[in-house]
């Protein structure tokens, strides 16, 4: 995921600005003429891997969004642990665990973008195809990071990295 963010980041979304924040490799994605992001969907940030890209300065420089946005590092890290696990225990099975140790994290990690994927497309058929918004805040990743986006704006979490 890292890879095809930093190839989102590279070709399409000209980012730059590039630096270090919180142990994460984040960027700002260029404009378009009319002053709007290049990032798709024109969202504040977007994760991909342990990348995050940022529409604006202002935007990476607010703490409660990078904290909504670390919530999906977290997320697909928790996948890719649970997928080098499943992976493991499937190849002793099968008798060869040196490979299930090999393929399992990246496994996992596909899993992730699955199953966010297909949870936005439940919810995109379900509010009449067409009304991406809605299936956007009901995915669970989602409600899941907005849930720790607001706690931190609540001062219960204090650390920006707030999962």
């Amino acid at each position: 995921m890292t890879l095809i963010g930093l190839l989102l980041a590279v070709v399409f979304y000209r980012s730059s600005s590039w630096m270090w924040r919180d142990g994460v490799l984040t960027c700002v994605a260029d404009t378009l003429p009319n002053g709007l992001t290049k990032i798709w969907g024109r969202p504040g940030a977007q994760t991909h891997g342990w990348l995050q890209i940022y529409a604006s300065e202002l935007d990476r420089n607010m703490d409660d969004l990078r904290v909504h946005e670390t919530v999906h590092i977290v997320q697909a890290f928790a996948s890719s642990l649970l997928g080098l696990v499943v992976s493991l225990l499937v190849f002793v099975i099968l008798g060869d665990p040196l490979l299930g140790l090999v393929v399992g994290g990246f496994i996992g990690g596909l899993g992730f973008v699955l199953v966010y994927g297909a949870c936005f497309l439940f919810f995109f058929v379900r509010f009449k195809l067409g009304n991406w918004k809605m299936s956007y805040f009901h995915n669970p990743f989602e409600v899941q990071a907005y849930a720790k986006q607001d706690a931190y704006l609540d001062g219960e979490i204090k650390q920006p990295w707030g999962a």
